[in-house]
């Protein structure tokens, strides 16, 4: 009546009937009872974290995820978010929704045409990130697509708890998020974490910040580290001074490129047959007297950052290595260049980067699991959302499909869900009693009941 315990109701059966074995079989009906399993919490099941493998390079495994809604700033109310697992450098972008075609133009723009396209890219379940614009795109781009389990967001844990420190900072502006957003980034890109910043990881220097402009950084850590001797290197580069070969030039200048507002942009690379010199046309968006900005397809970006010209490139000036390109999806650039050249001792120094372990904040976690969890048919699936009075904690029972040390797929209304086992606790069901079967006493007597 109450859905009392297993205690109360052997009580209240011991009253007034008794049988052999009476105690396991009220417990047995009492564990059984599905409503009490839905409503009532003993003790939730909280399993050891997974160490996330630590990738080899940079720019190879990237986490994404999105914040908001916020506030309204300049037409923008999410923030797309991404970071690499190696150097940790995070990019930070402000965008008016949460579409699946605004996040993967905006993946494409900021970071592939930056850093190349990444082997994996994990993400959560949202809409936006399991649509099938996003499912072409990494086919198109060659990378595998990561899912975490639904509310658990432990695991893209590098990319939600650098969410804290984000919004910690834009919240201590006055001004629209918008326009402190670029600031705040440098801030935690070149933020010391141990004993390096993202920046030191990612460029093999630190970069120059506005508090520091008339200051000269001294060297951190020691004289034996990875970002010691990267900065060593990078300060014994001299330029090899340019080159004139105008004197005898025939300068034209068309009369109408100071004015006009879009221009064609000349191809500089080998052309194949029937190819076409100019490519464009590109909007003007400032110009001086020898340069023109210009508004270009961020795929055309990463092709030009990536073309070799002499014997590098701009990604191999700036990053040390080749950042991997659509085209190259699964080839492994060889060195280019002399042993003794900039770009060959660079690309041996960040190869020997090792980067900071990811922090593990469950190692004081009291860890339980259900010892039926492994050999049940049949869970109850835990409720995180907002519940409504008196809403049941847990949902179910659902069938087990499969199982893995971490994640159960189960079958909710005809759909396979994977599961963390956080969230999951073992299902028990009644069983009828056998009529053929005896009870043996203490006494070592065979008792049988009839049952009508």
């Amino acid at each position: 009546m109450a859905h009392s315990g297993v205690k109360a109701t052997q009580a209240q059966i011991l009253q007034h009937y008794v049988w052999p074995g009476v105690k396991k079989d009220v417990s047995n009906w009492t564990r059984a009872c599905q409503e009490c399993q839905k409503n009532k919490v003993s003790r939730y099941t909280k399993s050891l974290s997974n160490q996330i493998d630590v990738p080899d390079e940079r720019f190879e495994h990237v986490h994404i995820d999105i914040v908001g809604p916020l506030p309204i700033s300049n037409g923008r109310r999410y923030i797309l978010t991404m970071i690499d697992r190696f150097s940790r450098w995070p990019e930070a972008v402000a965008i008016p929704d949460m579409t699946a075609e605004t996040v993967a133009k905006t993946f494409v723009e900021v970071w592939v045409a930056r850093f190349g396209t990444p082997s994996k890219l994990t993400s959560d379940q949202g809409r936006q990130f399991e649509s099938q614009l996003m499912k072409e795109l990494a086919i198109l781009l060659g990378l595998e697509r990561i899912h975490t389990t639904p509310y658990h967001p432990q695991a893209n844990g590098m990319i939600e708890c650098w969410h804290r420190p984000l919004k910690t900072a834009l919240e201590s502006y006055k001004s629209s998020w918008t326009d402190a957003l670029p600031l705040v980034l440098l801030g935690l890109r070149t933020a010391i974490r141990g004993e390096t910043s993202a920046s030191d990881m990612l460029y093999g220097t630190t970069i120059r910040i506005p508090g520091a402009m008339m200051e000269k950084q001294p060297l951190r850590g020691s004289t034996e580290s990875f970002v010691t001797n990267l900065r060593e290197k990078m300060n014994s580069v001299v330029p090899r001074p340019a080159s004139n070969n105008d004197t005898k030039r025939h300068v034209f200048v068309p009369k109408d490129l100071g004015t006009c507002t879009h221009v064609f942009l000349k191809t500089d690379k080998v052309r194949a047959a029937l190819e076409p010199p100019f490519t464009g046309p590109y909007e003007v968006l400032t110009r001086t007297s020898k340069t023109l900005t210009i508004k270009i397809m961020p795929l055309v970006l990463l092709g030009l950052r990536t073309a070799i010209h002499g014997e590098t490139s701009a990604s191999d000036m700036l990053y040390g290595t080749a950042i991997r390109i659509p085209g190259a999806m699964m080839e492994k650039q060889p060195l280019r260049g002399s042993t003794e050249s900039f770009v060959t001792n660079l690309r041996e120094k960040m190869s020997s980067v090792v980067p900071r372990p990811a922090s593990n904040n469950d190692t004081k976690r009291h860890v339980f699991v259900p010892k039926d969890l492994g050999t049940c048919t049949h869970v109850f699936l835990k409720t995180d959302k907002v519940r409504a009075a008196l809403e049941p904690p847990f949902t179910g029972p659902y069938e087990v499909l499969t199982r893995t040390s971490k994640t159960l797929t189960i079958k909710i209304k005809n759909k396979e869900v994977t599961v963390s086992i956080d969230r999951l606790k073992p299902a028990y069901f009644a069983k009828d009693p056998d009529p053929s079967s005896d009870r043996i006493t203490k006494s070592g007597h065979h008792v049988r009941f009839r049952i009508q």
